[in-house]
């Protein structure tokens, strides 16, 4: 028994170097231009197909414990927005799905194999479609570089569970309840996803490249950055979903200014969109969110970590 325990641990301390070597391999896709890069390689036990399943998983979850906005207008917009930026990311041959989840809490997230959700909080402060489109986009940064799996399965690898997925996603199999040991509930596996400055970094460069190329203007992105932290002085409880989930503010507004510099937008005209003015005063005469009523924050649940996901 011993001699076996050594022989794992072993393995597993090779696996994980070979892990660690083979996910830091490579040129950062940053310093190349977007026509040229491919996202998404690295150390992955998740095939394409296993993904849109985990992720298919996950929404059910997310649907089921936290009210999403019913309103079809607007419903509509954030949907036709997300798949024009898609249109132009570097992973547009899945399946997008966008909804907008009815809480006042500043945020935005995304499961694995394009199952995206914007706050009606982050809608509501948002004045500008562009600064909505950078939010959008770096969420589809986060699913086409594939971070979620990518970040899973280096979970899976420390916690010993070296074994194939093909059939593990099937929720009655004995491999799948291997993995819910390790992801535990939806809100656990996301909250254990905290992304390198390396993933943000990527999917913000990926998020300025899709939103130029869809026809937004990308300095929205920073706009909004630097909105966000002028209100989080005055409002912190309110942002701290956002500032949690999203972390390195100033190093990322610099790197994104640092690819402005690259793009020729400065040129483009960029008209206001009827639309976006329309969904802003349909928000601006809802009921207000669920969680708008109460008095008090309730204590973050398992499945309120959900809405911490670094996506």
């Amino acid at each position: 028994m011993y001699i076996q325990k050594l022989r794992n641990y072993f393995c597993l301390s090779i696996l994980l170097s070979f892990l660690i070597c083979f996910s830091c391999a490579g040129k950062k896709p940053y310093t190349q231009s977007y026509e040229e890069v491919e996202v998404g390689g690295g150390f992955n036990l998740f095939s394409m197909e296993e993904e849109s399943k985990l992720g298919a998983g996950f929404s059910e979850e997310v649907e089921k414990e936290n009210p999403i906005l019913k309103d079809q207008f607007i419903a509509s917009y954030v949907d036709e927005m997300g798949q024009n930026i898609a249109r132009h990311s570097k992973r547009p041959d899945i399946p997008y799905h966008f909804k907008v989840v009815d809480t006042k809490a500043v945020n935005a997230f995304a499961l694995p194999g394009g199952y995206i959700y914007i706050n009606r909080g982050l809608l509501d402060l948002v004045d500008d479609q562009s600064e909505l489109a950078g939010v959008v986009a770096h969420e589809i940064g986060h699913v086409a570089a594939r971070h979620g799996t990518k970040q899973l399965s280096k979970q899976l690898v420390l916690a010993g569970i070296l074994i194939g997925v093909s059939e593990a996603i099937g929720r009655k199999s004995e491999k799948w309840g291997a993995i819910t040991q390790v992801a535990g509930s939806l809100g656990f596996f996301l909250g254990m996803m905290k992304y390198s400055r390396d993933d943000e970094r990527e999917a913000d460069w990926l998020a300025i490249n899709e939103i130029y190329l869809a026809g937004y203007n990308p300095e929205g992105m920073v706009t909004l950055f630097n909105k966000f932290k002028k209100l989080h002085k005055s409002n912190p409880s309110r942002f701290e979903q956002f500032f949690l989930s999203h972390p390195n503010t100033d190093e990322r507004i610099k790197n994104m200014n640092q690819e402005l510099d690259k793009l020729d937008y400065k040129g483009r005209a960029y008209p206001g969109s009827p639309k976006f003015d329309d969904v802003k005063k349909k928000l601006s005469k809802l009921p207000p969110p669920p969680d708008a009523k109460k008095a008090k924050p309730a204590p973050a649940s398992p499945e309120h970590a959900l809405l911490t996901s670094p996506y």
